[in-house]
């Protein structure tokens, strides 16, 4: 996603914000790089609908497969305004993906004259999660509807949610559907300054999409998995022994030059997903199993691997710096803000 604000800073991109709400750093020992040669590896795969892209286009652009009500609703908000807002569509779901602009005073900040009386807050008070969560779902009854989503199917995620900097603060749900959190699917409110600047979605299904039936058992569903893995061995060790998640999908569809048809692209789907490991064996090794119709469709090796080099000298100086690997070596991954937003 490379959406440009109005001014010279770049909001961060919807998979990327929550990573600057970690307060606390990870420490990741020394990991080998994985060499894809065990019988594991080789059985490795996913299906290309779990790879659901993003794919987005100018409002304006849009026209043929958005529909009336949407473009009729986002027309309202914009009229609305006091200062320009654009909007992006999902084509994959035919609703709004994004908007960015400005102006719309929340809280107290440098980009407004709010104070905290005009919230019902006593003077002196701070504002908090709990009064963002409050703004964004009263702002979610206008604009719920053209982002695809009932305010009643969001929860509020505290850990992506919260205040990166002073002047910041990001306000991020998880998506419910049949009361039950969607992988990877999130509807998100921007302000700076005390304003709103920005909101979108991220991994919405389309219009209509219900939470997919479960008709496998998780017993059949783990004898699937570990049939697949040459049975569970002496040496295994369990990580998840089944446990139940929604996640997006693509909907494929031919008769579309898009591989799919806009406002119709992107489904759910229920699987059972386990993870083990084994001795000797690099790797976590992940499986989901279609829990509609028992079919593995995806196992993988869910780790993150990586390497670390660093300069050296071979000899005393003065000599040539040359970089080697480090075969053994502790390191911090730490989320970066690249960008703060300012006006």
């Amino acid at each position: 996603m490379d959406k440009t604000m109005r001014t010279t800073t770049r909001l961060l991109p919807l998979a990327l914000a929550g990573l600057v709400m970690a307060l606390t750093t990870q420490l990741a020992g020394a990991q080998a790089i994985r060499e894809a040669t065990d019988s594991l590896s080789a059985r490795a795969f996913d299906r290309a609908e779990l790879r659901v892209n993003p794919e987005n286009a100018l409002l304006s652009d849009a026209a043929s497969f958005v529909a009336s009500e949407t473009d009729l609703a986002w027309q309202a908000f914009a009229a609305g305004q006091s200062a320009p807002w654009i909007a992006y569509v999902d084509k994959r779901t035919g609703q709004i993906d994004y908007a960015e602009g400005g102006n719309v005073a929340w809280i107290p900040g440098a980009g407004n004259n709010l104070t905290a009386a005009d919230l019902g807050l006593a003077a002196g008070s701070k504002v908090t999660l709990a009064t963002l969560e409050t703004l964004a779902r009263r702002q979610l009854t206008q604009v719920g509807g053209m982002l695809g989503v009932d305010p009643a199917n969001l929860a509020l995620n505290a850990g992506r949610s919260g205040q990166p900097a002073s002047h910041v603060w990001f306000v991020d749900f998880d998506v419910l559907a049949g009361g039950r959190k969607v992988e990877g699917s999130r509807v998100v409110f921007y302000v700076n300054n005390g304003n709103l600047i920005g909101f979108g979605s991220e991994n919405l299904a389309a219009p209509g999409t219900r939470a997919p039936a479960i008709r496998v058992p998780v017993e059949a569903a783990r004898a699937s998995f570990f049939a697949y893995v040459d049975g569970f061995q002496a040496g295994d060790s369990i990580v998840d022994n089944g446990s139940y998640k929604l996640l997006p999908t693509a909907v494929a569809s031919r008769n579309f030059v898009e591989g799919y048809a806009p406002g119709n692209g992107r489904g759910l789907v229920g699987v059972w997903e386990f993870s083990f490991r084994r001795e000797g064996t690099l790797g976590t090794w992940l499986g989901r199993v279609d829990a509609a119709s028992g079919k593995l469709i995806e196992f993988r090796d869910m780790n993150e691997y990586g390497s670390a080099t660093g300069g050296a000298y071979r000899s005393d100086r003065p000599a040539t710096e040359v970089v080697l690997p480090l075969p053994s070596a502790a390191f911090e991954i730490e989320p970066q803000l690249s960008v703060i937003l300012t006006y």
